[in-house]
């Protein structure tokens, strides 16, 4: 049992001790309604993609039950609140809530009890002068769930922190796919919201024993109340004249800041019951309370991942189904804001190198029908894709039905290589801006390196430069090696972090070189960005690049910049290209933190085509390739390059020559089939009932959808095109993988 104040008033009790103390604000927040009705706060926390019906404030509180909820506005600058503007609860009353903490507790209004089991089922004590509303949240389509802001405040602090008096604020949900009541009201730690579980961190002077979480205080604001340490280890209880300072204007000794309330994975136009509640627990003393915002719906969405602190902005997409970039979207709550675009996957762009003055062709993957694609690239690198020339594509469509759209794409010249972002938009909504929402299709953002025309990315041959991100992925063995190697591995910290044995590899006296392997081959010309930091003055370090781990070259040497804050350097990748760093120590003691870059060298796969004309002579009689007699004609298929084909992306179509006419009867010579299939190596299946088609289209059909034609059973004279699928992914190797398709034909 708490100890009474020392003041009883009619309907109020209150401990007023002292006067308004030195450093408290005296601007406050606006009281829009003192006595709100249920339908007032369902109007104020009504937000996008949701509606509220059926509001409801139990009738059980007493006749004091209407000051304790209201509307208010003007919470950031008057008050110092982080929620602007919304709804707040109180267990005492709503205008001394937003008074100045002008005493070290607060007590106001009748007491009164409402015994609600989900809130005893959280609290057992939980059922005194509780204020509480619960209403029916429906969720639009394509909304997956909800949240909204909140800000808990008690005068329970700091005394009865560590104590049974334990004041809560919860948020209730039930409805499809949950099970019973779901208190989302929980903070990032997993804990719930109450005196015990966020505070200042150390038990007030009239705490008993009860269990407390410490590890909370980053989401709490001290308001006020006493910090000093008595001999228990517990604060000294708050004093009349509390110490300051007051950062908030209200009548609370502590409140936490804006936390998030969220669930998601809910169905789509489902409705669910939400009840909103504090409570003083176990008395009615010491007031509590919470504001909060609007209930928002949390949308089924694909965001763009580029930096978002600029002018990229952070565009959306509804996700639906059979319209993206490449592979089916992941789901996001919100944006990345990955400062090199890599916080997603985006799968949708098969970017070439960019090279200024020079145009390079990208290849789209762009899935499902009505699309409009949107490009931009930033070329100038200010933070946004609003200059002039920064959208190169406008409402691009797939117009052969094949899910592939090329754009040339033209760098402006430079005489520098320089890295920026290249943002591509596919939906069925035309002329989208690069930041709008969208509700449907995908957005995919990419780091892109821009090269100066004189530098023009360069690979071994056999390979091709293509924009792609990375870092280091292993250590090699460069004897007597680095103290902590593994940790220049991975992605580097920004510019300006501190560097030291728990985030970076040593260089000193008797550890003194660091080998990385990149674990791709960065061409000639491109730029590898290196993370590293002197450990002291004379801290001087030599970069080499291999191609092979074996032969070294050495590119820079590093010693400028403040002991053991990382500095960025470029590095540009010499003739032979690179796959390997290794850092050398000259003198002193270095920090190397690790490498990033954003072009590589890849494989390709070359297909090469050859045919063949023999006579079809299956006796063996000895006939002649004259008009009347059938040969059989063969397409060749290898594979010569150094890299596997993509699956199912083989096709061929190729001409009938004039003088010929197809046989489409059963050959015995095929199996039986129409037509012959071999392969060596390719890896490669072939159905002629799903990879074969005809065509008598009188110019090459697009693609092997277009090879529509339905041959007769028999010497067919109006075909003028075999097309031809094989399923699967060809293989490279040695000797080049190939395949052979034949069929037969009459000379006329």
């Amino acid at each position: 049992m708490k100890i009474a104040p020392s003041i009883v008033l009619p309907f109020a009790i209150a401990l007023l001790l002292g006067t308004a103390c030195a450093g408290r604000a005296s601007a406050q927040a606006t009281i829009d309604n003192g006595a709100a009705t249920a339908a007032q706060i369902a109007t104020r926390l009504q937000g996008p993609g949701i509606s509220i019906t059926g509001a409801n404030i139990p009738a059980a509180n007493g006749s004091d039950t209407t000051t304790m909820y209201g509307l208010y506005s003007n919470g950031i600058s008057g008050a110092g609140l982080q929620i602007n503007r919304g709804v707040a609860l109180s267990t005492g009353t709503v205008a001394e809530m937003f008074t100045s903490n002008s005493a070290p507790t607060s007590s106001i209004g009748v007491p009164t009890t409402y015994n609600d089991p989900d809130l005893t089922a959280i609290e057992s004590g939980a059922y005194h002068n509780v204020a509480v509303i619960t209403m029916n949240v429906t969720l639009d389509p394509g909304v997956v769930g909800m949240e909204f802001r909140y800000q808990f405040g008690s005068d329970e602090y700091p005394d009865y922190v560590g104590s049974t008096f334990n004041d809560l604020f919860a948020i209730l949900i039930s409805g499809p796919g949950i099970t019973g009541r779901e208190n989302i009201a929980i903070l990032p730690s997993g804990d719930r919201t109450d005196v015990n579980s966020i505070n200042y961190g150390i038990r007030g002077c009239n705490q008993n024993g009860a269990p407390l979480i410490t590890s909370n205080n980053p989401f709490y604001i001290r308001n006020g109340h006493v910090t000093t340490v008595g001999s228990g280890g517990n604060l000294n209880c708050n004093p009349a004249s509390q110490p300051g300072p007051f950062p908030v204007v209200m009548e609370w000794n502590g409140l936490t800041t804006a936390l998030t309330a969220r669930k998601t994975g809910l169905t789509p136009g489902a409705t669910y019951q939400v009840k909103i509640a504090v409570a003083d627990v176990l008395d009615q003393q010491y007031d509590s309370g919470a504001v909060f915002d609007v209930i928002s719906g949390i949308f089924n969405r694909d965001y763009g991942d580029a930096p978002n602190t600029g002018g990229y902005g952070e565009p959306s997409h509804d996700v639906v189904a059979g319209l993206y970039l490449g592979q089916p979207p992941t789901v996001e709550a919100s944006g990345y804001n990955s400062p090199t675009a890599t916080g997603d996957v985006d799968d949708g762009v098969v970017l070439s190198a960019l090279s200024g003055g020079n145009t390079s062709t990208l290849n789209i993957n762009a899935v499902g029908p009505g699309g409009y694609l949107q490009a931009w690239f930033d070329w100038n690198a200010d933070g946004d894709f609003n200059d002039s020339g920064e959208q190169v594509g406008v409402n691009l469509q797939d117009t052969n039905l094949d899910s592939w759209i090329t754009l040339p794409v033209t760098p402006p010249s430079t005489s520098t290589t320089y890295d920026t972002f290249a943002r591509f938009r596919w939906s069925t909504t035309a002329n989208l801006s690069p930041t709008a929402t969208a509700t449907d299709g995908e957005v995919e953002d990419y780091q892109v390196t821009v090269s100066s025309a004189a530098s023009a990315l360069m690979c071994p041959s056999g390979m091709t430069p293509i924009s792609s991100s990375g870092n280091a992925i292993a250590v090699i063995s460069t004897p007597p090696g680095a103290t902590n190697p593994g940790n220049a591995l991975g992605p580097l910290f920004p510019a300006g972090a501190g560097l030291g044995l728990g985030n970076a590899a040593h260089l000193t006296a008797t550890t003194t070189t660091l080998g990385l392997d990149l674990g791709v081959v960065v061409p000639q010309n491109a730029t590898i960005t290196v993370s590293l930091a002197r450990d002291d003055a004379a801290g001087n370090v030599a970069i080499d690049t291999s191609i092979d781990g074996t032969a070294w070259s050495q590119q820079l040497t590093f010693n400028g910049g403040v002991d053991d804050i990382a500095q960025r350097i470029s590095l540009v990748v010499p003739a032979g290209s690179a796959r390997y760093l290794r850092f050398r120590r000259l003198a002193g003691n270095a920090w190397i933190d690790g490498v990033h870059y954003t072009s590589v060298c890849q494989g390709v796969p070359e297909l090469q085509g050859s045919k063949s004309v023999v006579v079809y002579d299956p006796d063996s009689t000895g006939i002649y390739a004259l008009p009347g007699n059938d040969v059989i004609y063969a397409i060749t298929v290898a594979n010569t390059g150094s890299l596997a084909t993509d699956a199912d992306t083989v096709v061929v179509i190729d001409e009938v020559p004039d003088e010929m006419i197809v046989f489409t009867g059963l050959t015995p010579e095929f199996g039986g089939q129409v037509v012959g299939f071999s392969q060596t190596g390719s890896a490669l299946t072939f159905s002629p009932v799903t990879d074969l088609a005809w065509s008598n289209s009188l110019s090459r059909p697009a693609n092997f959808a277009a090879c529509n034609y339905l041959p007769v059973t028999d010497y067919d004279p109006a075909i003028t095109y075999i097309c031809v699928n094989p399923k699967g992914v060809m293989a490279a190797g040695s000797p080049d993988p190939q395949f052979t398709v034949s069929f037969r034909a009459r000379i006329r």
